[in-house]
């Protein structure tokens, strides 16, 4: 596992690889007992700092290290009602996740509340709903298979269908992103904007790649990042040829095209994938619907 030295030293090769942003995640950034001292490394940088968490080990301390460092957003996991939290995560951590919730609103801390909707937790929708007034909520919908997504192992069981009555009155339109299809320059940050690091040093090009490219412990991230023939490999391939093929795509527009999923589900950076696919439509589908219950109400 990287140590508080593995940190400064990979912070050190950030700033002179010119990084502005980083995000700590999990798994659970906060199991670590050393949290505070790597996140208070961060100020001796010019970093902007984004951390994701369940919340339920936030303590005082915690928060009193996120209020000393340049947190630009706590983003904050939030399963359910207390009736359905242990449902969705096995764990019946509730009391000390909303506890922790009112910490971070209370102390001024920067935050969100993400709210994963499928069909383990639709029960809570209405006590999501009853927040947006007083706290900053958002929504992820579950529709199709993404196992990296999931707190669980992808099973259908959890995932909202198109025709769920229940995701026709929660979807809204503006949690969908409009791509340009006919954008000539459409470019994937794979390789080139984007790096990831996991708890023992595996470095990959981008969160959803499924295979590292090297390890901090063997070599510098220097050395992996600038001079890496697989790396080189990855990055000549060209995003805008591959989905050019999608421009005639009636799904296109909340299509989300992404290599690494090309490679997770067909083994190919190059080689479109059904995900995506279905995502768009699913989303088309949705979209539409709202429209059009719109422009009825007019």
């Amino acid at each position: 596992m990287l140590s508080v030295d593995d940190y400064k030293r990979l912070f050190d090769e950030f700033e002179e690889l010119g990084v502005s942003e980083v995000t700590f995640s999990g798994g659970e950034p906060f199991l670590r007992k050393d949290i505070n001292d790597i996140l208070l490394l961060t100020t001796y940088y010019g970093f902007k700092i984004r951390v994701f968490t369940n919340a339920a080990l936030i303590t005082q301390e915690h928060i009193d290290t996120l209020k000393r460092i340049r947190l630009v957003n706590l983003q904050i996991g939030f399963y359910g009602n207390k009736q359905d939290y242990p449902h969705f995560t096995g764990v019946d951590a509730f009391d000390a996740v909303w506890r922790a919730v009112n910490m971070v609103k209370d102390n001024g801390v920067p935050y969100a509340i993400t709210c994963p909707l499928t069909t383990h937790n639709r029960g809570s929708f209405e006590f999501f709903k009853s927040l947006e007034n007083d706290y900053n909520v958002a929504y992820n919908y579950h529709l199709s298979p993404a196992a990296k997504s999931l707190p669980v192992d992808t099973s259908s069981e959890f995932l909202l269908d198109v025709n769920d009555e229940f995701l026709n009155k929660s979807f809204h339109p503006t949690n969908a992103i409009e791509i340009d299809p006919n954008d000539p320059d459409l470019e994937c940050i794979i390789g080139h904007k984007f790096v990831v690091i996991d708890i023992i040093g595996n470095v990959y090009p981008c969160y959803s790649y499924p295979m590292p490219i090297g390890n901090l412990h063997h070599r510098s991230l220097e050395e992996i990042w600038l001079n890496n023939p697989e790396l080189d490999k990855i990055r000549e391939v060209n995003a805008s040829k591959v989905f050019s093929k999608c421009r005639g795509c009636e799904f296109q527009t909340y299509c989300v095209r992404c290599l690494a999923y090309n490679m997770i589900f067909t083994g190919k950076l190059d080689e479109l994938n059904p995900y995506t696919c279905k995502m768009g439509e699913f989303t088309t589908i949705l979209h539409k619907r709202r429209a059009a219950a719109a422009n009825d109400k007019i």
